[in-house]
């Protein structure tokens, strides 16, 4: 069993067809740690989306997590972001309840949208037909594009946080409004340049 659930970290693409219903049947029933997230996602109690920030380029990125070399790995990122999402909950005070949010409440996911073409404008690759050749499609000339699209980034990301609480923790609710607002406070900077 163990072989099939590290199979990314073998690059063994055989052990995705061994993953079957069975294994999660008997993950449920075994008293190791993974049983706990196999009966969250039966019961549907997943990972809320609290906040995705507006679409910005790397380069804004790197200035949030005070990457200014440009060499942190993503893995790096994320746990900068964690860290700074978690610090700003820490120094949020509550008055009326003591909540608390530790770093494993919070998850972050980095997702890069390109169009699968890099920096590269997709219109460039654009073929259209038009109605007097209709078996042929042509390439559109730079000429009939609009020139607003030339100045444009068509690499862009998305930083997007999910709060790891269950329904069954006490302040769920309020501990998801709490990184939300620590969120938009991180992510602030972002809206005020885009």
């Amino acid at each position: 069993m163990d072989d099939c659930l590290n199979f990314e970290k073998q690059q063994n693409k055989a052990g995705f067809t061994r993953l079957t219903d069975g294994i999660l049947f008997s993950l449920r029933n075994s008293s190791c740690s993974k049983s706990e997230l196999i009966e969250r996602l039966y019961s549907r109690d997943l990972y809320k989306f609290v906040f995705e920030s507006p679409p910005m380029s790397k380069k804004c990125l790197n200035k949030i997590v005070g990457d200014h070399d440009q060499k942190m790995k993503e893995r790096e990122k994320v746990k900068s972001l964690q860290t700074s999402i978690h610090n700003k909950c820490r120094s949020k005070k509550r008055a009326e309840r003591n909540i608390k949010i530790t770093k494993d409440l919070i998850r972050v996911v980095i997702t890069y949208l390109d169009f699968g073409m890099k920096d590269e404008n997709p219109i460039y690759r654009l073929r259209v037909y038009s109605k007097g050749i209709m078996n042929k499609a042509t390439k559109m000339e730079q000429n009939e594009t609009s020139r607003l699209l030339e100045g444009m980034n068509y690499n862009e990301l998305r930083v997007r946080v999910y709060a790891t609480c269950s329904k069954r923790e006490p302040y769920c609710v309020e501990k998801q409004e709490m990184i939300r607002e620590a969120c938009k406070e991180c992510f602030e900077k972002v809206t005020e340049t885009s």
